[in-house]
């Protein structure tokens, strides 16, 4: 069996401790947080990312005629889910 060193432990441990501080903060803070991240989303993101991410046609996205690609579910607004 291969050792997989302490880098799993501690993130899980980051993770847990997230989760915890998370499940213990107020609605008010809650929203502080949230507002906070909304604000590093749009200044960090590309507007063409955004666009994809919402569903919107956006960016450098370009697909020809009968060409599929990956797993793109051909001419739906989305990737397949496997």
């Amino acid at each position: 069996m291969a050792r997989l060193g302490l880098g799993p432990l501690l993130l899980a441990g980051a993770a847990a401790f997230g989760y915890y501080k998370y499940s213990k903060m107020t609605a008010a803070e809650k929203d502080q947080l949230k507002q906070k991240a909304m604000k590093v989303y749009e200044d960090n993101v590309p507007q063409n990312v955004r666009d994809m991410i919402n569903g919107k046609q956006g960016g450098q996205h370009h697909q020809t005629a009968g060409a599929t690609g990956g797993n793109y579910n051909g001419g739906t607004d989305g990737f397949s889910q496997m």
